[in-house]
């Protein structure tokens, strides 16, 4: 995750990771405790921003969840950015769903079950991710 200091100087915290869910986003520490969690109708966007390089050297991209004020980046190692970004990018019209559902109703309806293999691929992604940064899967 990136943080900034009180003087404004990105810091990346290492070890936070992400639980996709169909309720939300779930955000934890290294220690394996929550440390924040939004639902789906307090987040207003999903996005890959770019690709960048982990702390660690590793290819990664940069991770954006807006919620309200807040914007959440964190720092995704992948081996394939490109496909990481696309698949991040199908979370983006589920978020402007709400968000347009929330304001003037002018949302287009999407499947619950659409909505849950979004989720679910999203997921894996992340987990696979996870698990490859912390050396328990090798390829």
């Amino acid at each position: 995750m990136l943080t900034y200091d009180t003087n404004n100087v990105p810091i990346a915290v290492p070890g936070m990771s992400l639980t996709f869910q169909t309720s939300g986003v779930e955000i934890n520490r290294p220690n394996g405790t929550r440390a924040a969690v939004y639902g789906w109708d307090e987040i207003t966007s999903v996005s890959g921003i770019e690709q960048s390089e982990a702390p660690d050297g590793r290819t990664a991209i940069v991770m954006e969840i807006a919620s309200g004020s807040k914007d959440h980046h964190f720092i995704v190692p992948t081996q394939e950015p490109e496909s990481l970004i696309s698949q991040i990018a199908t979370l983006a019209p589920l978020c402007q769903a709400k968000k347009n559902k929330r304001g003037k109703g002018t949302a287009n309806k999407i499947s619950p079950v659409s909505i849950g293999i979004a989720l679910v691929l999203v997921a894996a992604i992340v987990a696979i991710l996870l698990l490859i940064s912390a050396g328990v899967l090798h390829f």
